[in-house]
């Protein structure tokens, strides 16, 4: 009877529990849903910037890109997060369903063993059909207690693969950032190249109409 109402207990606290999970699960996939919809749209900005060709509204596309992606990984790991510790929640309360039922097998045998002694068909006959019963049960329990656990490790896997997702793009973002900046750099480069072959073509030719200013001077 002690038993009983301690998983009573265990329960009525899983449910209560439960509604919680529920209203924390619902924004995170709410938010993720809106941020791989706006996600899909900057892209579709960013390729309409790299058509036009200029580089400020490309420049532009692509950090609000890169802003989103990080939004969007951020979200999906915490809705990752969540829905990890609602299947952690629901695997335990399994397992103290199983814990339960097995704890009721004992009791039934026990039932069974005190009627066998008792010569009563009746009874034996009660106690065998309660210990069926229970089995089944149990059976049911251990069933949804496996399963329970594997959708934990299904949970656990998508949120290390979205890990490392994140990671990746962080990766693409960092070798982008250099990429821009080595072009940037080349620009530059070229620009200092092609300034310095105009001073001195200009510095050449100022020196000859020079020489040859000279040299009509000594003519005369």
């Amino acid at each position: 009877m002690k038993s009983s109402i301690v998983f009573l207990a265990v329960v009525m606290a899983a449910l209560t529990v439960s509604p919680a999970l529920a209203q924390t699960q619902a924004p995170a996939q709410t938010d993720l849903k809106m941020a791989q919809e706006q996600l899909v749209k900057d892209r579709g900005a960013l390729g309409a910037a790299r058509k036009s060709g200029d580089p400020d509204k490309i420049k532009a596309a692509e950090d609000k890109v890169k802003a989103r992606q990080a939004t969007t990984d951020r979200t999906r790991l915490q809705a990752d997060r969540e829905a990890l510790k609602a299947s952690q929640e629901k695997a335990k309360a399994s397992k103290t369903e199983l814990m339960k039922d097995n704890a009721q097998i004992r009791k039934d045998r026990e039932a069974l063993e005190a009627a066998r002694k008792s010569r009563d068909p009746a009874k034996i006959k009660a106690a065998e059909d309660k210990l069926n019963a229970s089995r089944k049960a149990r059976d049911a329990s251990r069933k949804q207690a496996e399963a329970d656990r594997a959708n934990v490790g299904q949970r656990e896997r998508r949120l290390e693969a979205d890990r490392d997702k994140a990671r990746i793009h962080r990766e693409q973002d960092r070798r982008g950032d250099d990429r821009r900046t080595d072009s940037r750099s080349d620009r530059d480069d070229r620009r200092d190249r092609d300034e310095g072959r105009d001073r001195r073509g200009k510095g050449k030719s100022e020196w000859a109409h020079s020489e040859k200013k000279g040299q009509g001077n000594k003519d005369r």
